[in-house]
């Protein structure tokens, strides 16, 4: 009887449970289509929308076949404009999400007094994070995360930044990290 009961209440869970693929996806959509300021285009890469070879050139390194179903890739591109034309620069960070420890939201103020949200993910030293940037004139650099988190920056919407939380730490629990809530703590 035990049993059936159990089983009772992990088939629905296992059911209606959201996949790692589903939420990849969603993660990706919502950052890609909520860029902080008007003049900022996000984008976001996980092992299934790039090819290996284009992600270690953000990386500036081999990455193994083992650690290349587990990245993240997060970036913007700035511009002068809110009509996207003159390019300023760009940042894209690269993270292996098994290393992710804690997750948490803030909400950020540009220097034009619009508000915006970041997610943080702290991850642990010594694991795959890189960070490339490119300013206006092309000067590009490629280095290791010099803080122990990826921030990533999305609109004025806190309702949205605390569902990319939540899924990221579902994601980053699913690949067998114990992830924080670190608005919590």
């Amino acid at each position: 009887m035990k049993y059936l009961i159990l089983c009772l209440l992990l088939i629905p869970n296992h059911i209606f449970s959201q996949s790692v693929e589903d939420t990849k996806e969603f993660i990706r959509v919502k950052i890609e289509s909520n860029p902080a300021l008007p003049n900022y285009k996000n984008y976001a890469f996980f092992n299934f929308n790039i090819h290996k070879q284009d992600a270690e050139i953000i990386a500036g390194r081999p990455i193994s076949e083992t650690e290349f179903p587990y990245i993240f890739i997060c970036g913007s591109e700035m511009f002068l404009t809110e009509q996207m034309t003159g390019f300023f620069g760009s940042r894209s960070q690269i993270i292996d999400l098994r290393s992710v420890y804690k997750v948490s939201t803030n909400k950020e103020h540009a220097t034009n007094d619009k508000t915006y949200y970041s997610i943080s993910l702290y991850f642990n030293k010594g694991s795959l994070a890189q960070e490339s940037t490119e300013d206006y004139q092309h000067h590009s650099e490629n280095k290791s995360i010099s803080n122990d988190f990826m921030s990533i920056d999305v609109g004025n919407d806190p309702d949205l930044a605390n569902k990319l939380k939540l899924a990221f730490i579902h994601l980053c629990s699913s690949y067998g990290s114990t992830v924080k809530d670190g608005d919590l703590f």
